[in-house]
């Protein structure tokens, strides 16, 4: 078996691999898509825990009670059923 030292030396006076050229885009084109990943999600969640706790306040909070108001301001009065019924 050749020596460790031998062989390390053959592989340093090698030339380098073409494809090292164009590592360095690629690398810094997965980080970045990495960071915008998880930066949608941290968005999504914190979005999602603001409209929990806006939900949770408005059920506690005191509301108005519903009241039905008139079909495009028409009074009652005027309505088909109560116009046929001859109230």
């Amino acid at each position: 078996m050749d020596n460790l030292d031998d062989l390390l030396g053959r592989l340093r006076d090698l030339p380098a691999d073409p494809r090292l050229m164009g590592m360095d885009g690629v690398v810094m084109n997965g980080v970045s898509a990495r960071l915008e990943r998880r930066t949608t999600a941290r968005s999504a969640a914190l979005a999602g825990m603001a409209a929990l706790a806006l939900g949770m306040a408005a059920s506690v909070a005191p509301g108005v009670p519903a009241q039905a108001a008139a079909l495009f301001g028409s009074p009652p009065a005027l309505a088909p059923s109560s116009l046929l019924a001859g109230e």
